[in-house]
């Protein structure tokens, strides 16, 4: 039968089953010693210093996707991570906080980035559709129509000319704006990190 403390590591090691195994047998030793160290075997009173053992799982995952997105970027500067990326990086951190506010905030900021890809998605259809109908007026009256067959088509190609151009600058503003939320948010969970770590030292102090 496990005490307390092993119950807990082994609740730990489950919740870390998304981490690879190295940096999961590390995370797990170092709290085997913690709760050693600091004579920790009743449940409740590990709880109430780590959290339970999904919360601390949830923040030694979002330490070690933050610690391999930082590896990453230091490896290749020019490179670029992906939308995707950074949304993952975004959900794991907000999982590892837990908080609320902070959890409402950034959905309703990626609920409108959502909502705005698809109604440029939209605008951009429509768009395309009016372009390729201006330009299929244009070519099949050209001969009767005139200058009016050389406006709509012209007018059709314009039309295309700006869709190629504004395509890549939305693209740009959304990762911007995801991979600036994903860098407030890295901010703010290692001020979250240091503050917890500053009052567990207080309190085994």
């Amino acid at each position: 039968m496990p005490n307390d403390s092993q119950q807990y590591i082994t609740e730990l090691k489950y919740y870390l089953k998304n981490v690879p195994n190295k940096e999961r047998d590390e995370a797990t030793n170092y709290y085997t010693e913690y709760l050693e160290d600091g004579n920790l075997s009743d449940y409740k009173k590990i709880v109430n210093n780590l959290g339970t053992p999904r919360q601390l799982a949830r923040q030694i995952t979002a330490n070690y996707s933050i610690s391999q997105d930082e590896k990453e970027t230091n490896q290749t500067v020019a490179k670029h991570k992906s939308v995707n990326q950074n949304i993952k990086l975004i959900v794991t951190i907000l999982l590892a906080l837990a908080s609320p506010v902070l959890l409402t905030a950034a959905l309703g900021l990626l609920f409108f980035i959502v909502m705005a890809i698809f109604g440029i998605s939209i605008l951009l259809f429509f768009s395309l559709l009016s372009a390729g109908m201006l330009i299929t007026m244009g070519i099949t009256t050209i001969a009767s129509k005139g200058l009016i067959a050389f406006a709509a088509l012209g007018l059709g190609i314009l039309i295309i000319g700006v869709i190629v151009t504004l395509i890549p600058l939305c693209y740009f503003i959304i990762r911007f704006i995801i991979q600036g939320l994903s860098a407030l948010l890295k901010r703010i969970f290692k001020r979250n990190q240091l503050e917890k770590s500053t009052t567990r030292s207080d309190n085994n102090g």
